[in-house]
């Protein structure tokens, strides 16, 4: 679930490292690790901005699995989505 909160924090719009940390409530370090692992994975791409390199947007295919994530869930559960509590917290699955 973390993956997907990160991707639905960038799906919002491009954000810098320390921004994206702050709203997904991540140390920094650890981030970096989901960061890295979804950048290897074409979810993520950082910005050519020489102003900030740390900026971070969600790709095509991360918006595609953030997507289909979202429509998973509702099968689930019709009440469930990614920031309200649903009976998939509740069975802490």
């Amino acid at each position: 679930m973390i993956l997907i909160s990160i991707l639905d924090k960038l799906d919002e719009g491009a954000i810098n490292k320390t921004h994206l940390s702050y709203k997904a409530n991540l140390d920094i370090r650890v981030l970096n690790r989901y960061l890295q692992f979804m950048q290897s994975r074409g979810l993520i791409s950082y910005n050519d901005n020489k102003l900030d390199p740390t900026l971070v947007s969600i790709t095509d295919k991360g918006k595609y699995v953030l997507h289909h994530f979202k429509i998973a869930l509702r099968m689930i559960d019709e009440e469930c989505d990614i920031d309200n509590k649903c009976i998939l917290r509740a069975h802490k699955l």
